[in-house]
Order: structure tokens, then C-alpha cells, then sequence
């Protein structure tokens, strides 16, 4: 199934450059790139594929993959730079072949104005 994440939850902010707009992110003034860290967590049930699409404006930017081990949690760091512009919208999408749930409590984005 393939979701595009519309249910960004702000925690910590600093600054004013960044905002969650309709759960995703709008890019405010004075911003030329974001840098998306953090790491992704599940439990999954079988042996499964998650892949992820960063995306800007509705477009996919940047794509990583994730294979989970069955009843194991392993954290998978991720670091992607992404060059924008004043009121671009940035959002993730998420695709699995099994439909096992990400564990939110285990999966973390940082998203930094640079």
C-alpha cells in the first residue's frame, strides 16, 4: 500500500522558517535547503520491503529502502539534503509489500533549514 504521510506532528520547533501546513511542510523565507535526518522503525511479521519518497511539491525527490528482519526492531538512519524555495511543500510517502505498521514511537524525521 502506498500512503503519503499527511499527519506531521511539530515537537521541539525552533524558528519560524519551517511549518506544518495541511500535515505536511511548507518552506518559509530565506530557505535554500532542508536536511531530512532521523531513523525508521518496525516490527514486522514476515520478511518486509518498506520504501520511502521524500517529495516537493508532489513530486518524488529522493527515495530510500528499508528491509526489516520478522520480530526484530533495528533503527535505520537516514540523511538527505534537498534544495527548495520560499512555500515549496515538502511531504513523505511510504510504500510496503506487506502492510505491517510503522512503529511511530521508533521512527523519527528532523527536518533542519539551512
Amino acid at each position: 500500500e502506498y500512503v503519503e504521510i499527511s499527519n506531521w506532528v511539530e515537537e521541539n520547533k525552533i524558528g519560524t522558517k519551517l511549518n506544518v501546513s495541511n500535515g505536511k511542510i511548507k518552506i518559509g523565507k530565506n530557505v535554500s535547503y532542508i536536511k531530512i535526518t532521523g531513523q525508521f522503525g518496525a516490527n514486522s511479521s514476515t520478511n518486509e520491503r518498506y520504501y520511502f519518497w521524500t517529495r516537493k511539491n508532489g513530486e518524488n525527490v529522493g527515495t530510500w529502502v528499508v528491509e526489516d528482519v520478522p520480530n526484530s526492531y533495528r533503527a535505520i538512519p537516514f540523511n538527505q539534503f534537498i534544495p527548495v524555495a520560499e512555500n515549496d511543500v515538502i511531504s513523505v510517502a511510504v510504500y510496503t509489500n506487506n502492510g505491517s505498521t510503522i512503529e511511530k514511537e521508533k521512527t523519527t524525521f528532523i527536518i533542519e533549514a539551512i
